[in-house]
């Protein structure tokens, strides 16, 4: 499947449609996140991990201590990101000294008046998730379009001065996870389908060592949440493998350079083929790749909402993780060693 891409010229109106997508296998036969976190909730104030949006990244250090990883993002603020790999996991955006974007997992982050782990049911009683959101500005706008599926698992909203992108887990109809945004954010992002007038959202060209840090940092951030979503189901974390990662890198590499999407690969093979390439001995093994998500954070999300992602992700026989990032092209190998 391919990323469709519209525009019709019409009195300086266009229209964009964008989905990330998705794929699995399963089949028989490191750099990690630093140990412990300083990352205490209780220092947040009361209301919402929210409210660090604005602040400076001092005082932001001051209220959450040291990071366990920080990284550049594609969208021009630098990540710093704190968990205590179970129950709270917190990515912190900040651009030219400020907080701009903040996304949180795991049950004990604060984000009231709503909760982690909260039922959609109950949210809809306190938000208004639409079919369209618009920013104008003039006679300029950039109007949001929600599919039926973005308004199901990823709704937008606006509160007050700020967005939030609202993750639910389809299985569960519960909340996941959510990403705080400002406006400029959420121009660059532009996350859903949209209509313009005037100034077509740009993404920000990175050079390759840039491109390389980003996918470095989101790979750290996948296995993070890979872990959270595994330990909030009752199983154990899984340990970074460098090599399997190695493989995985080489998978995404190989479909974004030679254009497919599959486990497949036209000169390398399967999954099995290309483990044993990597010299990496399992009795388990198993793949997810997704491609066109914004980063890392979406991916996970749209494995955990697809039947065949999420059971290779709570597979309890697995034991190591290697994850691999190459620009918009994300792959997970997961084995259990022999």
């Amino acid at each position: 499947m391919k990323r469709a891409l519209f525009f019709l010229l019409l009195l300086g109106f266009a229209f964009y449609i964008g989905k990330g997508y998705l794929d699995y296998a399963i089949q028989e036969k490191e750099e990690t996140i630093p140990k412990k976190s300083t990352f205490s909730s209780s220092k947040i104030e009361k209301s919402s991990v929210s409210s660090l949006i604005g602040k400076s990244k001092a005082a932001m250090l001051h209220v959450l201590g040291k990071p366990d990883q920080k990284a550049p993002s594609a969208y021009g603020y630098d990540w710093y990101v704190f968990t205590n790999e179970k129950t709270k996991y917190l990515q912190v955006g900040v651009e030219k000294g400020k907080v701009v974007t903040v996304y949180a997992a795991g049950e004990d982050v604060p984000i009231k008046p709503y909760a982690i782990g909260e039922s959609r049911k109950q949210l809809e009683q306190k938000l208004s998730f639409k079919r369209e959101v618009t920013i104008s500005q003039g006679l300029r706008y950039l109007s949001f379009k929600l599919s039926p599926e973005d308004q199901s698992v990823r709704p937008l909203v606006q509160l007050n001065d700020l967005y939030a992108i609202l993750y639910f887990d389809k299985f569960t109809q519960k909340l996941s996870s959510i990403r705080y945004v400002t406006q400029a954010v959420l121009k660059k992002m532009h996350p859903y389908s949209y209509e313009f007038r005037g100034e077509k959202p740009s993404e920000l060209k990175l050079t390759t060592a840039q491109q390389e840090a980003v996918d470095r940092g989101e790979e750290q951030q996948v296995l993070a949440l890979t872990n959270i979503f595994r330990v909030q189901h009752g199983l154990r974390s899984l340990a970074s493998d460098h090599a399997t990662g190695e493989v995985a890198l080489g998978h995404s590499l190989d479909m974004e350079q030679n254009h497919y999407f599959s486990h497949t690969s036209p000169t390398k093979g399967e999954l099995s083929d290309r483990l044993q390439a990597g010299h990496v001995g399992y009795t388990y093994a198993g793949e997810n790749i997704a491609a066109n998500y914004i980063d890392g954070a979406a991916a996970v999300e749209g494995w955990i909402n697809s039947k065949g992602h999420r059971e290779n992700l709570l597979k309890k026989e697995f034991t190591k993780l290697g994850a691999g990032v190459y620009k918009k092209f994300y792959t997970q190998n997961f084995i259990t060693p022999r």
